[in-house]
């Protein structure tokens, strides 16, 4: 009986499936089974027995991911008020949740809450409060038309850390 030939990873391919695994919370069988990669594989990569490059490459795809991540996220935070009729505050809400959550992982920081601010808001605090976080989304969509050489006429960051 012959055995199948040893399937061999691309640099591109490792720190992808690192990545992931960072995305993941560092969960391997979860990450093997999606990334269709033997769970053992993973975990000599994950313990460092890989390339060098490969840790540059990983690095650069945690934060192409997260950024990609923090923009789904945004989306669902402005798609919030015209999806109520549609779908439930829960699922938006789930979603932007996984997309945070995964973002702050894969930029190595905490995803616990340290404290609840906002529990104690009545409804129309709460939605006072998501206008102006979709207000300071809409300036930094701004910002970024700056930096493409564009005026975009905004004003002060609004204040949405308070």
């Amino acid at each position: 009986m012959s055995q199948r030939p040893k399937r061999q990873y691309s640099d591109d391919e490792r720190a992808a499936a690192l990545a992931a695994l960072d995305a993941n919370g560092g969960n391997v069988n979860k990450t093997a089974r999606e990334e269709k990669i033997p769970r053992v594989t993973l975990i000599e990569w994950r313990d460092g027995r890989h390339p060098p490059v490969v840790s540059n490459i990983r690095q650069r795809m945690k934060g192409d991911l997260a950024a990609a991540l923090e923009e789904i996220a945004w989306k669902c935070v402005e798609a919030w008020p015209a999806a109520i009729d549609k779908a439930t505050a829960g699922q938006i809400g789930a979603s932007m949740t996984v997309c945070v959550e995964k973002m702050r992982l894969l930029r190595d920081q905490p995803t616990g809450i340290q404290e609840t601010r906002d529990q104690d808001l009545t409804p129309d605090e709460r939605t006072e409060r998501i206008s102006e976080l979709l207000d300071h989304r809409r300036y930094q969509a701004g910002l970024r038309g700056a930096d493409a050489g564009g005026d975009t006429g905004a004003g002060p960051a609004p204040d949405v850390l308070h």
